[in-house]
């Protein structure tokens, strides 16, 4: 590597990420060092788990769905953020009914409940949920 003089910026990886941050050019081991801890300063995701299985759906104002709806939520932890996404599927007038309404509460096999929003369903028999509040996991 050449040496450019004391003080000097060069930039040593061509990620477009990395990119953008210029790094002090310092001795040859010094140098490797720096690159290799000064770009990782992100948290990383953690993924949590996920939930599957057959549960209801409640929209205040109406009564339970009469049919199970299926989900599989994903839930996953960035630093001390949590959050919780996935896919329902059951009754497309159940599904319209709280996408409208704007959210209901899943409940899941084992009796827990879920705080959820709903995308659009389009009137189609699925649609995407981000839970709102505590994930299990």
């Amino acid at each position: 590597m050449d040496k450019i003089g004391r003080g000097a910026v060069q930039l040593i990886c061509c990620s477009p990420i990395i990119a953008r941050r210029a790094i002090p050019v310092l001795p040859d081991a010094q140098q490797e060092f720096y690159a290799m801890t000064s770009i990782h300063q992100r948290g990383f995701i953690k993924y949590l788990g996920s939930l599957r299985g057959r549960g209801h759906l409640i929209v205040q104002g109406h009564d339970q769905a009469p049919d199970a709806i299926a989900y599989q939520i994903d839930g996953f932890q960035d630093r001390a953020c949590r959050s919780a996404a996935g896919q329902i599927e059951g009754d497309s007038t159940a599904l319209a009914q709280a996408f409208k309404a704007g959210g209901a509460l899943l409940t899941l096999e084992g009796g827990l409940q879920l705080d959820v929003v709903l995308s659009d369903p389009g009137g189609g028999p699925t649609a995407e949920v981000r839970v709102n509040g505590a994930f299990p996991l």
